[in-house]
């Protein structure tokens, strides 16, 4: 809420926007929606929006809009289109097109991007993102735990986790999220019943992929 005081709700909107979640990806998604975000002129006008807005509430976004955006971090600040068609094959002649990465722009600066990893990796390695850790390999990533509707608390909780692996040479992008966890079963955070689960598909996915361990260090 500090941060949000300091950067103001114009700067705000701005990296929303420079981070691609006030549009939809473009990803050849059929029917993918879009973002619901408050217009700029309540949040100017309302410093619990702003405060709210500033930790991640009181707004709604999908989950390809956020693993695009924080995976521009681990990409120096570029942030890129998501394509969900790898390649299309011509049934006739049996020509391959194949969809090329497309960059969109540069949201950050690659010394700011690589202070984020940091941050995130650090919030993995010591923070409350412990739990999404694996053995021989860098992980960066960030809780959430949310609530999806603020006026109607009864729809309960929206617990997540989205890391990426290795930190250097980024080769994954993930995002879990848990909706509506039963508050039976004790914490809800992020951290705790989904960052496990962040860990054991990178167990398993980075050595699908080749991706080399570091011996033990994390």
């Amino acid at each position: 809420m500090q941060l949000g005081q300091k950067i103001g709700s114009d700067t705000l909107y701005k990296y929303y926007q420079a981070f691609g979640l006030m549009n939809t990806t473009n990803s050849g998604l059929y029917g993918e929606s879009n973002s619901i975000f408050l217009p700029l002129s309540k949040v100017k006008t309302s410093p619990v929006n702003l405060a709210t807005m500033a930790f991640g509430q009181r707004f709604t976004i999908t989950p390809l809009q956020l693993i695009t955006a924080v995976s521009a971090i681990a990409n120096e600040g570029v942030l890129m289109q998501p394509n969900i068609i790898k390649s299309v094959k011509d049934p006739v002649t049996g020509s391959i097109t194949t969809t090329q990465p497309k960059e969109v722009r540069q949201v950050i600066s690659k010394q700011t991007a690589d202070e984020m990893m940091s941050i995130a990796q650090y919030e993995v390695k010591n923070g409350t993102g412990k739990n999404a850790g694996v053995p021989g390999y860098s992980v960066a990533g960030k809780s959430g735990t949310s609530e999806p509707n603020y006026s109607d608390m009864e729809k309960g909780y929206v617990s997540s986790f989205i890391a990426l692996s290795p930190v250097q040479n980024t080769k994954v992008a993930i995002l879990v999220i848990l909706y509506n966890p039963d508050p039976r079963i004790g914490n809800i955070q992020g951290g705790v019943i989904v960052a496990p689960v962040v860990s054991q598909i990178l167990s398993e996915v980075l050595p699908y992929l080749d991706v080399a361990s570091n011996n033990g260090s994390n």
